[in-house]
């Protein structure tokens, strides 16, 4: 190790848990990009991935573009 560096150890208390694949998804820009397609009185509940698995919601969608 070079002089002046400090060597930090990884405290697993401290660190975040890894955003699943399915989590990185629903955070993702196409799926933001997907809830504004959303009527107003469905604006009430948040869009979850079973609904984008479903096909109904995103039928919706196509069919709008």
């Amino acid at each position: 190790m070079a002089s002046g560096q400090q060597q930090y150890r990884k405290h697993p208390e401290y660190s975040m848990p890894a955003a699943t694949p399915m989590d990185q998804l629903m955070q993702g820009p196409l799926v933001a990009w997907v809830r504004t397609f959303k009527d107003d009185d469905e604006n009430r509940t948040e869009l979850d991935y079973s609904q984008l698995i479903d096909g109904a919601f995103l039928d919706n969608v196509f069919s709008r573009l």
